[in-house]
């Protein structure tokens, strides 16, 4: 993955776990980042919709519930999600 060796050799990563191309886990002193690549099932798990405004109100009626609200900005649609183990 060209990502885990842009973090390794220009951020100073370490590269903890690879299962490339599905996964990997990189780490620099307390932060620990897993990339999902496109064979990996985290990336795979996409629902495209024509509306998502729309389609978010009609699920949030039904029930569901979300981590955020929509966020629409500048980027390069990568996702970062944050995550604590349970102990």
């Amino acid at each position: 993955m060209a990502t885990v060796r842009y973090l390794a050799q220009v951020l100073g990563f370490k590269l903890e776990q690879s299962m490339a191309p599905a996964f990997a886990r990189v780490s620099k002193k307390d932060l620990t980042l897993w990339l999902a690549g496109p064979k990996s099932s985290a990336a795979r798990f996409v629902v495209e919709v024509d509306d998502l405004v729309a389609r978010a109100a009609e699920m949030k009626r039904a029930g569901a519930r979300f981590r955020n609200e929509i966020v629409v900005g500048p980027g390069d649609g990568n996702v970062v999600e944050l995550f604590e183990p349970a102990d």
